[in-house]
């Protein structure tokens, strides 16, 4: 019974550590916020109001685009993102509404 409780115990403390190495996952992909600075994501979604999405599409980040998190400031700064040759820096609430897979 004791090496039960034990077993139980490390199977949770092992499923608990390895779900601290995943990125939280969204319906489809995960935001752009919560990727690292450097890698490659390909655009899935586009969330947020009529206004929002118009003002990404403008700067042409649309689904099934590939950018690049070029770097991220800290307490919710804003991200710029790299689309082909152009660089574009976004709002953090922007950047949580685009919905990325990671590449």
């Amino acid at each position: 019974m004791f090496a039960n409780l034990s077993m139980n115990k490390l199977r949770k403390s092992k499923n608990m550590s390895e779900s601290k190495n995943r990125l939280p996952v969204h319906k489809f992909g995960v935001n752009l916020t919560e990727i690292e600075v450097g890698k490659s994501a390909k655009v899935r979604e586009l969330q947020g109001n009529t206004i929002l999405i118009k003002m990404l599409k403008s700067m042409g980040i649309i689904p099934d685009t590939i950018i690049i998190k070029k770097s991220a400031i800290l307490a919710e700064g804003p991200i710029v993102i790299e689309k082909g040759p152009m660089q574009f820096a976004v709002g953090y609430e922007m950047a949580r509404n685009i919905i990325v897979d990671p590449i």
